[in-house]
């Protein structure tokens, strides 16, 4: 007689189900969408001349260029771990090598042969995607107990950390030569934009360093998440504006799209996520299966983002906003680390790749542009360190408090360099700033990471870390 065994735990079938959909939905609905993109955009009638064999080389370049980008990017990344840094760095710097910089300095025909526009298309709608799915994280993550917990102290350091900043930026845009000015895009977007870029924190980045740094529970770490996390909600809110200026918006049209985001965000809050709740609770309570769950959450994702995105700002808001009103439970925890392995095997390595591509260096014909281009990274620097100290003073802090805030308040990270590509996309950077920019994004976060370590006596560690904490 056969007994039959029942599972002590009645969630491992649902961790089970739950497993298979977001695998079948990375192995086989992201492949199926690929092939989708490549076939539509790739496609043409067969003509005089028409080689049969081209179709076939353009998968093979494909399939070269993706495989050498992931390979320089995880060896590159996972050197810079070694030595306590951002992989974020190392990946980067794998775009550099194999972009038109090292590469095509090198063996030009080799890298236009490789990375071949079709090639560099593909994988920019890959990393696209994974800005989406990485919007949506940080809205599923942000603390909004932190945020209460913090209380007016993050909301005066929030806020003033991107004032000084903001009105900084501006004033240089008008002080900048013409080479670092977009054709045909008005002054006023363009120094919105560049004291938007100079006023940025990067959250999730900032995060992760205080929970090496053991500050993530402390009071001053609390105040810093919160202020990191007032700091991003704005930034995002200015860069709405930011896109509907580049766009030729006028004020009518502008509070046209704030009443409709503002009524986005009430009709997700009222209506959808009380019934993700719903669904929420019946998956974790066994009474429904996790897959409905899953599909569900990734419908109001892409819903919210198309919404966003016809509303007339940028699809990334609609994913962030998404992230922010989905209901916490168990089952979309899970669902959150799935989402977090795929964007750091895959999406977010791509991300940085196509970033270090995009990199130029040579736009600097003469000595008073690469003055200029100093003169950018010292006071996107100085000045977020200057606002911050004083704002936390304001705000009733020591000096010492200040003096960790404004170290905070400097990492930007992976949030810096998703604006910043927005802003290359909208034609809102020339080539040159957008290096340069990104050149300070990264100085300022590993110049923030190594001061924080060194005040809590931190040594950075040595060996590998876990991929999935690179966030």
């Amino acid at each position: 007689m056969v007994t039959e065994q029942l599972d002590p735990d009645p969630s491992v079938p649902a961790r089970r189900a739950l497993r298979v959909a977001i695998v079948y939905l990375i192995v086989v609905v992201l492949p199926v969408l690929a092939v989708y993109l490549v076939i539509t955009n790739n496609i043409r009638a067969p003509g005089p001349g028409h080689d049969s064999g081209q179709a076939t080389d353009s998968v093979f370049t494909l399939a070269l260029a993706m495989l050498l980008a992931l390979l320089a990017a995880h060896g590159l990344g996972l050197l810079c771990q070694r030595f306590g840094q951002p992989r974020l760095v190392g990946e980067m710097a794998a775009g550099i090598v194999l972009g038109p910089s090292v590469l095509g300095a090198v063996a030009p025909s080799l890298q236009v042969a490789i990375f071949t526009p079709q090639a560099l298309g593909f994988m920019d709608a890959i990393a696209q995607l994974g800005v989406v799915l990485f919007m949506f994280v940080i809205g599923l993550e942000l603390s909004l107990p932190t945020l209460r917990r913090s209380g007016p102290i993050s909301v005066i350091v929030g806020h003033g950390t991107i004032a000084g900043p903001l009105l900084a930026g501006v004033l240089l845009a008008f002080a900048l030569p013409a080479v670092f000015h977009p054709a045909g895009l008005s002054t006023g977007a363009f120094a919105l934009f560049l004291g938007l870029a100079l006023s940025v924190t990067a959250l999730p980045v900032l995060a992760r360093v205080l929970d090496e740094c053991g500050l993530n529970n402390t009071r001053i770490g609390t105040i810093g998440l919160g202020s990191a996390a007032v700091c991003d909600v704005t930034a995002w809110l200015v860069l709405a504006v930011v896109v509907i200026l580049a766009r030729g918006g006028t004020l009518l049209s502008l509070a046209r799209t704030v009443l409709l985001l503002v009524a986005l965000a009430v009709l997700m809050a009222v209506v959808v996520r009380p019934l993700l709740a719903r669904l929420a609770r019946a998956t974790d309570d066994g009474r429904l299966g996790p897959v409905a769950l899953v599909l569900a959450c990734l419908a109001m994702l892409v819903a919210a983002a198309l919404a966003a995105d016809a509303i007339g700002v940028h699809m990334i808001l609609g994913a962030l906003l998404a992230g922010i009103i989905t209901p916490r439970s168990r089952t979309l925890h899970e669902l959150s680390g799935w989402i977090k392995s795929t964007l750091s095997w895959l999406l977010l390595p791509l991300f940085f790749v196509m970033i270090g591509l995009r990199m130029v260096f040579n736009a600097a014909s003469g000595s008073d542009e690469l003055v200029f281009c100093v003169l950018v990274v010292v006071v996107a620097i100085v000045v977020k360190f200057a606002a911050t100290g004083v704002s936390a003073r304001a705000a009733g802090l020591n000096t010492r408090d200040s003096v960790d805030l404004s170290v905070m308040m400097s990492c930007r990270g992976v949030t810096e360099l998703v604006m910043l590509n927005i802003g290359l996309s909208l034609g809102l950077l020339t080539g040159l700033l957008f290096s340069v920019l990104v050149v300070m994004a990264v100085l300022s976060t590993l110049i923030s990471s190594l001061i924080l370590k060194w005040r809590t006596k931190q040594v950075p560690p040595t060996g590998l870390e876990p991929t999935l904490k690179r966030f």
